[in-house]
C-alpha cells in the first residue's frame, strides 16, 4: 500500500506544487483545490517553458526552430537537412564577418562554417598569407576555399595548404668507452718460467712471470 499523500499522488506540476505550498495546510486532502492548482501550474508550466525556449532562439548559438529566421535574415540558404550545430556555425560566422579580419578571426569563422580548424600564416609572400590545415581535410577544400574567399582583405591573395603529418619513432642510441692504459718501466723482458706438473686425467700448468719495478 502506497504511503504517498493526495497531494502527492495527484499534484505533478511543478509549479503547481509551488503555489499548493503557498495556501493553508487544510487542503493538502482536498481533490478539487489539488486539480485547480494541478491545472493552473502546467499551465505555468507552459509558459515558463516556451519563455526558456524564445529566450534562447535569441542567440544563434543556442537557437532551435529559429534558426531557420537567422537564417532569412542573414541571406543564408536554408538546409533543413543539415545539422543543427553546422547552421548554427555558419549563422554566427556570417555575424563573425561583419567584423574586422585578423589571422585569428580569420581561423574561428572559418571553423564555425566548416567544422576544420586552420592555421593562417601571415605574409608568405608579397601580399599573399597561407592557410595550412591538415591533409585529411582536403574534401573540405572548396567550401574552405569559398569562405576565406568571401572574409579575406580583398587586397590580399591566399594559397591552401594541407599538411600530412608522419608519426614515426626515431631511436638513437650512443655507446661510450673509456679506457685507461698504464705502463709501468722499465719493461721486465726476462724469459717466462713454464712448469708443467702432469696430473691424471690432464695437464696443470704453472707460469710464472717476474717482474721488477723499480
Amino acid at each position: 500500500m502506497s504511503n504517498k499523500t493526495l497531494k502527492e499522488t495527484m499534484l505533478h506540476s511543478e509549479t503547481g506544487k509551488m503555489l499548493f505550498e503557498w495556501i493553508t495546510d487544510i487542503y493538502d486532502d482536498c481533490k478539487i483545490m489539488i486539480q485547480i492548482y494541478e491545472a493552473l501550474g502546467v499551465q505555468f508550466d507552459n509558459v515558463n517553458y516556451m519563455f526558456v525556449d524564445i529566450l534562447k532562439t535569441m542567440f544563434p548559438e543556442t537557437s532551435t526552430w529559429g534558426i531557420e529566421l537567422w537564417e532569412r535574415r542573414l541571406n543564408l540558404p536554408t538546409n533543413e537537412s543539415e545539422s543543427l550545430e553546422s547552421r548554427r556555425g555558419k549563422v554566427i560566422a556570417k555575424i563573425q564577418s561583419k567584423i574586422i579580419i585578423n589571422p585569428e578571426t580569420m581561423g574561428v569563422i572559418t571553423k564555425n562554417f566548416t567544422g576544420i580548424d586552420v592555421k593562417i600564416i601571415e605574409w608568405l609572400k608579397d601580399w599573399t598569407f597561407a592557410v595550412q590545415t591538415d591533409a585529411k581535410n582536403m574534401n573540405k577544400a572548396f567550401e574552405i576555399h569559398k569562405i576565406i574567399k568571401r572574409i579575406k582583405p580583398s587586397h590580399l591573395a591566399f594559397v591552401l595548404q594541407f599538411i600530412l603529418e608522419d608519426n614515426t619513432n626515431m631511436y638513437i642510441g650512443a655507446c661510450t668507452y673509456i679506457g685507461l692504459v698504464h705502463t709501468i718501466l722499465p719493461y721486465d723482458l726476462s724469459p717466462i718460467e713454464v712448469e708443467v706438473n702432469p696430473y691424471t686425467g690432464g695437464t696443470y700448468t704453472h707460469i710464472v712471470k717476474k717482474v721488477s719495478v723499480n
